[in-house]
């Protein structure tokens, strides 16, 4: 048997949307890193280097959007954002890059529960190239700790709700900031549920205050082979948002291909 010869590349990248700067919760970053002016240029220009197929964004408002969006139509990329609801500034953003297409577009507003509502949101995507067809889900799930009561873990609750909607036949990624370490019961939930992360449970992809720790993920179905793509060391020293690097989030990059059957 021959592999079909298609392949989809796909990052995933939290983009920090201006809203949420507190910069008392990020004491090795220099004050003029979290500047407008100095930030989001850079931003810009780090999103249109991933030069992935398929671009996943969090965190990003709708002004990050326009900017982006135009920057990257020119090089084949449509886009489509997701707002998330009841006043927040944010959304999910995903972009795609020809010859892959979107055939269809799907927002699932996670349902609310007490104490306080979460607004969480997955922008699901089918797209198409050729006989290839891949669903992919673009989210930002809630942080809870691990050892909350069982009626407020809302990231897990939301990442049931995301696979309950993702049944089929169809080969599935899933992207996105999990807000949820790889030893947690948010990542058992996805394992349980066949899904597989390429990257290394040891690669930190966001450090606040000198304690990296991985929070995103390029999960697939058992149907895909993945190839990961090296992304930038993160360790107690190092600053993000920094000049290079100027999210709190580092991206993450893989490369998808369907098994031989």
């Amino acid at each position: 048997m021959t592999r079909s010869p298609w392949t989809i590349s796909v990052a995933t990248y939290n983009l920090l949307a201006d809203a949420y700067i507190k910069p008392v919760h990020y004491p090795l970053v220099a004050p003029e890193d979290f500047l407008p002016e100095n930030r989001l240029p850079k931003l810009d220009a780090r999103v249109a280097t991933l030069g992935t197929d398929v671009i996943c964004g969090q965190e990003v408002d709708y002004e990050t959007y326009v900017r982006i969006e135009a920057r990257l139509r020119p090089l084949g990329y449509l886009g489509r954002w997701a707002h998330r609801p009841r006043g927040k500034k944010d959304g999910c953003a995903t972009f795609v890059r020809e010859p892959w297409r979107i055939r269809m577009a799907v927002i699932r507003d996670f349902a609310d529960r007490p104490p306080k509502p979460t607004n969480r949101i997955a922008l699901l995507m089918v797209l198409i190239c050729g006989p290839a067809r891949v669903v992919v889900a673009n989210t930002h799930l809630e942080w809870h700790p691990e050892d909350a009561e069982e009626d407020a873990k809302h990231g897990l609750f939301q990442a049931e709700e995301l696979l309950g909607g993702m049944d089929g036949q169809d080969a599935r990624i899933i992207c996105g900031d999990f807000n949820a370490a790889p030893d947690s019961a948010t990542l058992e939930r996805f394992r349980r549920a066949g899904f597989i992360d390429p990257h290394p449970p040891s690669l930190a992809t966001y450090n606040a205050a000198g304690k990296p720790v991985k929070l995103d993920y390029t999960l697939h179905s058992s149907d895909l082979i993945a190839t990961p793509s090296p992304t930038t060391l993160v360790v107690p020293a190092t600053a993000l948002p920094s000049p290079v690097e100027p999210s709190d989030h580092v991206p993450l990059i893989a490369s998808f291909s369907p098994k031989a059957r």
